[in-house]
């Protein structure tokens, strides 16, 4: 099979032993439940991944001399500027590997450079920046919108942070709560004041025996599982995907070996198979809040294209073929519309990263379809056709994952709209209400109503067009957000990620 691969051009000769190899299969879904379509109860059997230099540095110049230090006074330094410490810049962001201002706290690059300093388009001559790049929106020049898709590896500098200030363990609830009470008009202040007790659904310590556990949050599995199937269960032939790399011993209470890649490996993908109101608090915490519908709208723009007979809206200057943009990378029946162009039945891959296992054994997507997930920013062309002031675009807003969109305001999920978290990972107790999803016996955490996010774009696996509708409307009426398009907060799928908006520079 043809597939692509990434050069490293802007990572130093230390970085190399992560750097991207670009180039990826899958389970097949039913378009219509939104469901992946494949097998994924049973244990995988696979050696933990291969360590990573963690001395790993990234140029802080362009010819690779250290800088002298800043230039501008003392907290008016902007993204990019030579730094010294946090205090030096106006985002209180000093990258620890570049000694540079950096969007976010998330970029500071405490753990290393995946998933930090490995954003953007591969091939030759191409050079990877930092995952925090935020950029103008195109109308509304007080607001920003993230370049690039929320990585593993900056949702695991949100947890170490927040387990640093409270004895190593990240409490997510505390912070959540905190904001939101310190922020009342925020989505996280939204949740506490109009869904009360719904917060305390987050995890608050680490252990994987913990009520409400972290591991489980970050993709285990679902804690409330919605679908038939989801894609982050690491079964044996299961095709699970779940991005985000947990140690081994944390997965053996699950039943689960060692993760067949390295953690430096998974860290630079988009996050996946977590929560939107996890990756809400992320956003709080990162200096913003999880992107709008609004903010899509805006740089999904108002492109018609004919494929075939049909016309669809895209958010590039023209309709790209299957393997331009990260969708149907190994998956997906039927070609919906059936005239794209590169759409075939069966899907070949056309995107692997990487391609060997931490072991050296070749890709085996049965045992774990993640390769098939590309960094954010590999695929070049997966640009908006809408640009910000600097002329340049949004990447993976078409393709790779769906990603989760915080509606402006009040959305109709419909008649059948999901209601209750049923935490699936723990059984009902003494004085608890028990519940069951899809089957599955758990304890209710959560009565009621359910906020709901809106589902934007294309996925690797073949999900199309969602929100389309809305996204292409002139007036952006958030009525044509259909229920098939939105989900609860507490939803998780393995084609889900997000990305952050923040205020304007």
């Amino acid at each position: 099979m043809l597939l692509r691969r990434v050069s490293a051009a802007r990572i130093t000769p230390l970085l190399l032993a992560a750097s991207i190899a670009c180039s990826g299969a899958g389970e097949t879904i039913d378009e219509g439940s939104n469901a992946d379509a494949s097998p994924r109860e049973a244990d995988v059997a696979s050696p933990d991944g291969a360590a990573w230099d963690a001395g790993a540095t990234v140029d802080a110049s362009p010819d690779g001399a250290p800088d002298a230090g800043p230039t501008c006074a003392v907290g008016t330094c902007v993204d990019g500027d030579a730094c010294g410490v946090d205090g030096d810049c106006k985002s209180g962001a000093c990258s620890t590997l570049t000694k540079r201002c950096v969007t976010a706290p998330s970029c500071r690059g405490v753990l290393g450079a995946s998933g930090v300093e490995t954003c953007g388009p591969d091939g030759p001559g191409a050079a990877v920046e930092s995952c925090c790049r935020s950029l103008p929106l195109p109308t509304r020049t007080t607001r920003r919108l993230d370049r690039y898709e929320i990585t593993t590896g900056r949702v695991r500098a949100f947890l170490t942070a927040l387990g640093a200030t409270n004895g190593g363990v990240p409490n997510v609830r505390a912070f959540a709560k905190a904001h939101a009470q310190a922020n009342p008009t925020s989505q996280l202040g939204t949740v506490l004041a109009s869904y009360p007790g719904l917060l305390d659904v987050l995890p608050d310590q680490a252990s994987p025996a913990a009520p409400l556990p972290l591991p489980v949050h970050l993709g285990v599995f679902p804690l409330d599982p919605m679908n038939a199937l989801d894609g982050c269960y690491m079964g044996s032939g299961g095709y699970g995907h779940a991005t985000y790399w947990q140690p081994s011993s944390d997965l053996a209470g699950y039943g689960l070996a060692a993760r067949r890649y390295a953690r430096e490996t998974l860290d630079q993908k988009p996050m996946n198979c977590v929560m939107p109101m996890m990756l809400a608090a992320f956003c709080a915490w990162d200096g913003g809040e999880l992107a709008r519908t609004a903010d899509f709208r805006e740089v999904w723009g108002r492109n018609p294209a004919a494929v075939g007979a049909a016309t669809v809206f895209v958010p590039w200057s023209a309709v790209l073929a299957v393997g331009a943009f990260n969708w149907r990378n190994g998956h997906g029946a039927a070609c919906s519309p059936a005239a794209w162009p590169g759409c075939m039945n069966p899907q070949p891959y056309h995107h692997v990263f990487p391609e060997l296992q931490a072991d050296g054994q070749p890709f085996a997507p049965a045992e774990d379809d993640s390769p098939a997930i590309g960094a954010p920013g590999r695929f070049a062309d997966d640009v908006t056709k809408a640009k910000s002031a600097s002329g340049e675009g949004w990447l993976d807003v078409g393709g790779n994952l769906m990603e989760a969109a915080w509606p402006v305001g009040a959305v109709n999920a419909g008649a059948n709209a999901i209601v209750d978290v049923c935490d699936v990972s723990a059984a009902a107790g003494a004085g608890e209400t028990a519940c069951a999803r899809r089957g599955r016996a758990g304890v209710r955490r959560y009565a009621g109503a359910l906020p709901h996010v809106a589902l934007v774009g294309y996925s690797f696996e073949g999900h199309a067009r969602r929100s389309e509708a809305y996204l292409a409307s002139q007036d952006g009426a958030e009525s044509r957000l259909v229920p098939g398009d939105l989900k609860p907060i507490t939803f998780q799928y393995g084609k889900v990620g997000g990305r952050c908006a923040r205020p304007g520079p």
